[in-house]
């Protein structure tokens, strides 16, 4: 009797073919999902570093006063005095070579804008993504309130276990604290953290004093409603039940001016947003709204060093 070859029918060949490429499916995921972190990571790399070199340039090779502020800035140089230091930076008429050149370089356009050239401009990556750099920039002033005691507040009794009492708004730039409560500030009281096993000891015992043990802290140091039981009543425990902030003033915004006042300002607020979308539509406007937009910002201060 006559057996033919085996042999691997149709049925055959699509049931291995799909089985080959459901398996492949998880394969190319994770090379579609490397490719798209890959070029996320790309994009973010580009984004930090020109957001540094323009920030460094800002600082560094652009005087104080031919950065004008705004949202976003200029950098102008027709309003500049005639004195020596500014002779290579000012023009005989309208805006300098300088001006021009350092906005092409950092913007990307030498169009000038109002009174100067925008600190704002598009570039594009090897890939073809387009980056939007925007520069605002604020002038500062020494604050009216600088050479003051700071303000003093009670933050309220709920604190921490609700929201504290906030100082009001203010136009100046301020730092706030939360002072030491007045009883921790007094040689004369100490916590105590720990029992004493020798009363002739004296002072009271740490984790310093004995090896091995951990010193407990009070729950709350500012909310200890054991203090009135352990000190009475009066201010020094009301400054535990309800502790006070200070705040400090430190420089003041100027508003914006057409032309501004030369030495009027002494700092000024640099922040450098470098903006790109990863969507279809947004990979030549970085401006496009989609939940693929993404930005850095590096912020500094510059001083009137010039």
């Amino acid at each position: 009797m006559y057996r033919g070859k085996s042999a691997l029918g149709l049925l055959e060949i699509v049931i291995a073919l799909v089985i080959l490429a459901l398996s492949a499916i998880p394969v190319f995921t994770l090379l579609t999902r490397q490719t798209v972190d890959t070029e996320q990571s790309a994009a973010e790399a580009f984004a930090v570093n020109k957001a540094s070199d323009v920030l460094t340039a800002l600082l560094d090779n652009v005087p104080f006063a031919t950065l004008r502020q705004g949202n976003p800035a200029y950098i102008a140089t027709s309003h500049l005095p005639d004195l020596p230091k500014y002779a290579d930076y000012r023009s005989s008429g309208g805006h300098s070579d300088w001006a021009k050149k350092m906005s092409k370089v950092l913007f990307n356009h030498d169009d000038v804008e109002g009174p100067g050239f925008k600190c704002r401009g598009i570039f594009e990556d090897a890939k073809g993504m387009s980056f939007l750099v925007h520069v605002r920039v604020e002038d500062v002033k020494a604050a009216k309130k600088a050479n003051r005691k700071p303000e003093l507040m009670k933050i309220g009794t709920a604190y921490p276990g609700g929201a504290p009492t906030d100082f009001s708004k203010s136009d100046e730039m301020t730092f706030s604290y939360l002072k030491n409560p007045s009883m921790l500030l007094s040689s004369k009281w100490f916590p105590d953290y720990l029992e004493r096993p020798d009363p002739s000891a004296g002072r009271p015992l740490t984790e310093m004093d004995l090896p091995g043990q951990i010193a407990l802290p009070p729950n709350n140091v500012y909310l200890d409603e054991d203090m009135n039981a352990m000190c009475g009543s009066g201010p020094n425990v009301d400054s535990f039940l309800n502790p006070t902030a200070a705040r400090y003033t430190a420089i003041q915004l100027l508003p914006e001016k057409t032309v501004p006042n030369m030495g009027e300002s002494v700092m000024k607020i640099i922040t450098v947003q470098v903006q790109w979308n990863a969507s279809a539509a947004g990979k030549s406007n970085p401006e496009h709204l989609s939940p693929e937009l993404s930005r850095v910002h590096l912020i500094a201060l510059k001083a009137d060093l010039d």
